[in-house]
């Protein structure tokens, strides 16, 4: 499970698909796995490879718009049955956050301890 990092469907990608009425579903696209609407079904293994932005058709002819979910789709349209997946995810990207954060810090002290050792360096140097 993991927002879209290219311009197409791939299996894994968290998917936004809007139809005609505005209805969103939210979907992690699962090989074998289809989506069952008001509006039709679409088969997964049919929308992987397609660009992000496209319109599909289900199976009764209505379209479905693909597009990737921002931060702020996931919170408003998450499932009552996906919130303590939500939640976990939530928690899992916080702590991503916190690690890549923790990361650069560590970057930023090690440039400035040997920035410092460099003109310690050279001030000894020129004495």
């Amino acid at each position: 499970m993991r927002i879209p990092s290219g311009p197409t469907v791939q299996y894994g990608d968290i998917a936004m698909l809007i139809g005609k009425d505005r209805k969103v579903f939210i979907r992690t696209i699962l090989e074998g796995q289809k989506l069952q609407t008001h509006l039709g079904e679409i088969r997964f293994d049919e929308i992987v490879g397609l660009d992000y932005g496209e319109q599909v058709q289900t199976n009764i002819g209505n379209g479905l718009y693909i597009l990737p979910p921002s931060l702020d789709d996931l919170i408003t349209h998450i499932r009552p049955d996906d919130a303590i997946i939500g939640h976990t995810g939530f928690l899992i990207f916080a702590r991503a956050v916190n690690r890549i954060e923790e990361d650069v810090r560590q970057q930023y002290r090690a440039e400035q301890a040997a920035a410092h050792q460099n003109d310690l360096n050279e001030s000894i140097s020129a004495n």
